[in-house]
């Protein structure tokens, strides 16, 4: 946290880590998402007729998710840059696992998005959790992650570690992951210096 250069800590996230396969007796023991939701899974690209509102859940997660001090601009997402996404992550070998929730109304709520690397020596990443606001309170985070670990348990048997990284001030998330297990095995420390 050397600041000799001009640099200060704007923000921090615990990288943390799930250790796999994810028990059964304890994944019975998740509390079960209220509400009413309906939860959607896919591997790989975006099925065509959900570009349009995973688009718009991955704009909000980029104005909601905490960044601190961080001087940085959220970014707009739409269908074209989804696909470009998918594309991408074909071409580097990643296998996309995504979740999302949809309320009795049609509303979409939220969305659960994981990497499982080809050739990644068992290691997944999880990405976004983002529980859109109005839907919160419902345990979606709960259901959307548990949701992804039934598909990676199918898709990639093999896997051994969940890594994550998320804001020490983010309460919910922190007790979401808390009740999977993950712990925290080190603090990220990210840095700006403003250029006058």
């Amino acid at each position: 946290r050397d600041r000799s250069h001009g640099f200060d800590v704007v923000h921090e996230e615990d990288y943390q880590v799930l250790d796999l396969p994810f028990p059964e007796e304890r994944q019975a023991a998740l509390p079960e998402a209220t509400g009413g939701h309906r939860i959607l899974t896919w591997t790989g690209p975006c099925p065509e007729d959900l570009l349009e509102p995973y688009a718009r859940m991955r704009t909000a997660m980029e104005r909601d998710v905490p960044t601190g001090e961080l001087d940085t601009e959220p970014q707009v997402w739409d269908a074209d840059r989804v696909r470009d996404e998918d594309l991408r992550r074909v071409e580097q070998g990643d296998t996309t696992i995504v979740s999302v929730a949809r309320a009795a109304s049609g509303e979409w709520a939220g969305y659960s998005l994981m990497m499982v690397p080809d050739g990644g020596a068992g290691e997944v990443y999880q990405d976004d959790t983002l529980v859109m606001r109005s839907h919160r309170g419902h345990r979606l985070g709960v259901a959307l992650k548990r949701r992804n670990l039934e598909e990676l348990s199918r898709q990639a048997p093999g896997s051994r570690w969940l890594r994550t990284w998320v804001d020490p001030d983010n309460a919910p998330m922190l007790a979401v992951n808390d009740l999977f297990g993950f712990r925290t095995v080190e603090r990220m420390w990210e840095v700006q210096r403003v250029i006058t």
